[in-house]
């Protein structure tokens, strides 16, 4: 062998690595609407809850304790089913209805933005974390939703669909640690939307108590 010679030998992976960022995107997102699915919302939810809580302890001395009869405003889920949206299925086919949901999805993340973070989590289930908001701002955010889908003409050969939204909204404090919890609180909520009548915003605290506000 001639040692003033080597040989190397190279390997594109170029095209592997796009196969694993693929593979992780695909894991992550909702290839109808390519929004985040329900496991990267819980996922993002968790590590929010984990921050939250965190810099809690953190700040729990002195005056700056957080008060068990005053837990600290963590920010705002909002849990939005669309009513009656089987119909749109059953009047013009499953296609028609995934362009809809197309649709919806964009109207949902520009309501939203600049704080919301949004997530196809079902069917005709959507849910959206704002982060640091409070009860006011959470409720605007959630109204804005409602408007938005209501006021949207969609029409496909001559057939109109007029949609509307049930939101359920959990304010988020220092008693939520369960992603789990958390979910469950704010689908009640969205279902007590739903069983007084549709098209409005049910609020839920900590305390399992609803309010009305729509």
């Amino acid at each position: 062998t001639d040692d003033r010679y080597q040989v190397w030998e190279l390997e594109d992976v170029t095209t592997k690595r796009l196969v694993r960022e693929q593979s992780s995107w695909k894991a992550m997102h909702d290839p109808l609407t390519r929004l985040p699915n329900r496991a990267a919302f819980e996922l993002r939810l968790k590590e929010w809850l984990a921050e939250c809580q965190t810099s809690l302890r953190e700040s729990a001395t002195g005056e700056t304790a957080v008060a068990a009869s005053t837990p600290a405003m963590l920010g705002v889920i909002l849990y939005v089913d669309l009513d009656h949206f089987s119909q749109v299925n059953r009047q013009s086919g499953r296609e028609v209805g995934d362009e809809v949901l197309g649709h919806i999805a964009r109207l949902i993340e520009n309501s939203t933005r600049p704080h919301g973070w949004v997530a196809r989590v079902g069917g005709d289930e959507f849910a959206v974390l704002l982060p640091g908001l409070g009860r006011e701002e959470g409720m605007r955010y959630a109204q804005l939703v409602c408007m938005a889908i209501q006021d949207w003409d969609g029409s496909h050969q001559g057939q109109r669909y007029m949609l509307s939204a049930s939101i359920g909204m959990l304010l988020l404090d220092a008693s939520y640690q369960s992603v789990d919890t958390a979910f469950k609180d704010a689908d009640m909520a969205c279902y007590a939307a739903k069983r007084k009548g549709r098209n409005r915003v049910e609020v839920m605290a900590a305390s399992a108590e609803s309010n009305t506000n729509r």
